[in-house]
């Protein structure tokens, strides 16, 4: 089966964002070919009052962002999460085969970024330091320097044997997890580091959606 695109709004101004951002997601359905949960939950974030300003706050988080900076907001319906990316400095590639997330890769450099949802392993995910860990194996023998692990929330940063930082953050939601990943070269810190704070910020859940059937 083909890839679909992947799909995301540009929030300009990030002044007004969250009216824009409101309309943007009320056009969603009428841009593209939505399937059914894609159109339920443009509805829910049109109508719940609970949902739209939480994406409205994470597109406001880049307003910390240098002026140049050009905000877009990917959206996943299957799982029930956005996250806000700078466009001038990330392309998003095609959503996954099972929409579960998609794949971003910077306009220079080596960087990369991945966004993606899942449902929770009753066996090695029973706990948020479980989580943690079995991630913290893509360090291999790297030194993990930064780790957060909270019942709803586990991130952390490594560099690993390439040189490479990788940097993720997990939503943790019931049986529902909600990840991105950052991953670019040591020497690219200066670039990245203020971008990622950012990005990272900006991943939020949408609870109507991400549940099993």
């Amino acid at each position: 089966m083909a890839t679909a695109p992947v799909r995301t709004f540009s929030l300009v101004p990030l002044t007004s964002a969250s009216a824009y951002t409101l309309r943007k997601l009320h056009s969603f359905c009428a841009q593209v070919n939505c399937n059914n949960g894609e159109r339920a939950m443009a509805g829910v974030l049109m109508g719940r009052r609970g949902v739209w300003p939480m994406l409205a706050l994470a597109a406001l988080g880049f307003a910390m962002m240098p002026p140049s900076a050009q905000a877009a907001m990917y959206v996943n319906a299957r799982f029930g999460y956005s996250i806000v990316y700078p466009d001038n400095l990330l392309v998003a590639e095609r959503e996954s085969d099972n929409s579960d997330g998609g794949a971003f890769h910077a306009r220079r450099g080596p960087a990369k970024m991945s966004v993606w949802g899942s449902y929770r392993d009753e066996d090695t995910e029973k706990t948020s330091d479980a989580i943690a860990r079995l991630y913290e194996t893509d360090c291999g023998a790297g030194k993990v320097t930064y780790r957060v692990v909270k019942p709803r929330l586990v991130a952390f940063s490594c560099v690993n044997a390439a040189g490479r930082i990788i940097y993720q953050k997990t939503l943790i939601d019931g049986d529902v997890l909600r990840s991105m990943r950052f991953e670019y070269p040591y020497a690219d810190r200066a670039t990245w580091d203020p971008v990622i704070k950012q990005v990272a910020g900006s991943l939020s859940a949408v609870p109507a959606f991400g549940r099993k059937p």
